[in-house]
């Protein structure tokens, strides 16, 4: 079965969109504010290049880091009881190059 069109029906959609796109309505300086604050700002390429010197830490501040990273570096309890020595490893020597290191064992 074949679609006919309703040329009526698409002239009259047609004239709809077209005439959504009439400007007479709007004021000659209409959008002429948000042009101007488009015009003012300006792009500073070089505003990531300064350098900014870190804050000093305040005492506490600094204690509540130490404890935070010596509690990280702990083992946890539980598994405190079966901790074994980690594993080294490193790749096989190839010739002239020197040897692997020992893991002083």
């Amino acid at each position: 079965m074949r679609h006919r069109w309703n040329w009526g029906a698409v002239a009259l959609v047609l004239g709809a969109i077209c005439g959504g796109c009439d400007r007479t309505h709007m004021s000659s300086h209409f959008g002429e504010a948000n042009r101007e604050a488009f015009r003012a700002q300006v792009i500073d390429l070089d505003a990531g290049n300064g350098t900014k010197p870190n804050p000093p830490l305040d005492p506490e501040e600094a204690a509540s880091i130490a404890r935070g990273l010596s509690k990280s570096l702990t083992p946890p309890a539980a598994a405190g009881a079966g901790y074994r020595d980690p594993i080294l490893v490193v790749p096989q020597a190839t010739a002239g190059a020197a040897p692997a290191p020992d893991p002083g064992r």
